[in-house]
């Protein structure tokens, strides 16, 4: 479970070492919320309900295994919806702590700081930067900066030029994949980004 996605967790009721009640608490504990769905050929009316009880989305009796296939697809669609207000709760729950950030912060500075660190929460990531555009000098420069050392890269850009530049100018996001092969970074700022490292820059 930890090494890749999956969609639904099919699950024996009886194992000989195992079982679904088992692996059920074993799923939950760990934080994964997918359909979990029991099959099995001995289950009583009894357990199978105590397994719904316990957070089992669906039992199928495998002399009846063509409601698996419904099962799983209501399922899969369920989970997503799941998943969907759950994300919708947390970008609310980042509207109001950037509001009252906004109302309470004194200095630019404190306020940026804030801002980079409810955003990377949001997205559950560690790497991220804030970049300001300065009409005076026509530049897009580096305000403040999370998880990656930018020492030797470049902190400021005139528009057109590397990712924040080519924001700047077109006011169009850029999703990267991999900055050391991307065509926006300038050639000299590549070799520096540690490899496999990708991001969007959004206006």
């Amino acid at each position: 479970l930890e090494n890749q996605a999956w969609d639904v967790i099919l699950c024996d009721f009886s194992l000989p070492k195992f079982s679904a009640p088992q692996a059920l608490v074993l799923v939950q504990k760990e934080g994964f919320d997918l359909p979990f769905i029991i099959l099995s050929g001995t289950i009583g009316e009894e357990s199978a309900v105590e397994s719904l009880k316990a957070g089992a989305h669906d039992f199928i009796i495998k002399g009846n295994l063509t409601r698996l296939a419904p099962a799983i697809q209501r399922g899969i669609r369920d989970a997503n919806v799941r998943q969907e207000q759950r994300q919708r709760e947390r970008e609310l729950e980042a509207i109001a702590s950037i509001s009252m950030i906004l109302r309470k912060t004194t200095t630019l500075e404190t306020m940026l700081s804030q801002l980079l660190d409810e955003t990377l929460d949001l997205i559950n990531t560690d790497i991220g930067s804030i970049w300001l555009y300065d009409a005076a000098t026509d530049t897009a420069n580096l305000s403040i900066q999370r998880g990656l050392d930018l020492k030797n890269l470049s902190t400021s850009f005139r528009p057109g030029e590397d990712i924040p530049g080519m924001v700047i100018k077109t006011g169009e996001k850029i999703i990267v994949r991999e900055y050391q092969t991307d065509p926006h970074v300038l050639k000299e700022n590549r070799h520096r980004i540690p490899k496999g490292i990708g991001g969007a820059c959004i206006p």
